[in-house]
């Protein structure tokens, strides 16, 4: 449930906590899943905020870059899908 709940990036991260905080997950089990499931969305934010400096600087190199993030974007949908069936 928790790894659903990061990984569908549809709540916000403070409203997922609070709603967790009243089910019956330890303490450490919440921890390592939050941690380890909040990665590739923080990790895909990340990188697009740098994509789009770059862009702003104009710099014509972030294509590939840019192509690489719409891959590993494409390849998390697919996967976050195949798990859910």
């Amino acid at each position: 449930l928790i790894s659903i709940l990061h990984l569908s990036c549809v709540l916000p991260t403070a409203l997922i906590s609070y709603g967790l905080s009243i089910t019956r997950y330890s303490i450490w089990t919440f921890s390592w899943s939050t941690l380890v499931f909040s990665l590739p969305y923080l990790v895909i934010v990340a990188y697009s905020g740098a994509i789009g400096r770059q862009v702003l600087e104009g710099e014509l190199m972030t294509l590939v870059p840019a192509l690489g993030l719409i891959i590993l974007i494409i390849f998390f949908v697919k996967t976050a899908r195949n798990r859910l069936r």
